[in-house]
């Protein structure tokens, strides 16, 4: 998955990342890449871009807006919202919700079509700048094709929501290295099967945005 760098290292280190990242897109991808060179190629690398500054803080994760591109395809916009509400169920100290003013938005949901090289990689997202304000923007990739020959799966309902819970994961600061079932760099078909967060994942948020509802 992708995420867009904005000014000081970040712009030096951004090359071209975004929605469902693809290779040295970052430092992060560059660390990435030595290891995964070891892995399975059969799978789908998301990407991000920029390097990340940290999490999110908690004043600026309580109260997320986010505006859609009005050339966001249908299916996508449905994965977008219950995306959006699995992070907002998770913990009382993040709270996304849409909204129709672009002005009012925190960070929005752009569909653009990437350079070729990204036309195995769905979507990705940027990482919170270095006063703690969320990432500004999630792409999905209007290019994105499918090779089922080298395992790059047909996206289904179940596959946008996965990939949009991991590029959100991002916005808030969360990298491929961070100890959460739905942050890995690479996904395949076997994630139709990914069951939500789990209660590991739950605390690890919990314990990073505080205040969290007790359940």
């Amino acid at each position: 998955m992708k995420i867009t760098s904005k000014i000081s290292r970040k712009t030096i280190v951004t090359l071209s990342c975004m929605a469902l990242f693809l290779i040295s897109c970052s430092e992060e991808e560059t660390l990435i890449t030595d290891v995964e060179a070891k892995m399975d190629q059969s799978s789908v690398k998301l990407h991000s871009r920029g390097v990340s500054d940290g999490l999110a803080s908690p004043e600026s994760a309580v109260r997320i807006k986010y505006f859609i591109d009005s050339e966001m395809p249908v299916e996508w916009i449905e994965a977008i919202h219950k995306a959006a509400l699995v992070w907002s169920n998770t913990t009382r100290s993040i709270n996304m919700s849409p909204t129709s003013l672009k002005s009012n938005a925190n960070f929005n949901f752009n569909f653009i079509e990437e350079s070729p090289r990204y036309s195995s990689s769905p979507a990705g997202a940027e990482f919170p700048n270095e006063n703690g304000d969320v990432g500004t923007k999630v792409d999905i990739n209007s290019g994105y094709i499918p090779q089922l020959e080298q395992s790059v799966p047909v996206l289904t309902p179940k596959l946008r929501e996965y990939i949009l819970i991991h590029e959100l994961g991002h916005v808030l600061g969360y990298t491929h290295f961070t100890n959460l079932s739905f942050m890995p760099p690479r996904f395949t078909e076997e994630e139709e099967k990914w069951s939500g967060m789990s209660e590991a994942d739950i605390k690890l948020i919990r314990n990073d945005f505080p205040n969290i509802d007790p359940r």
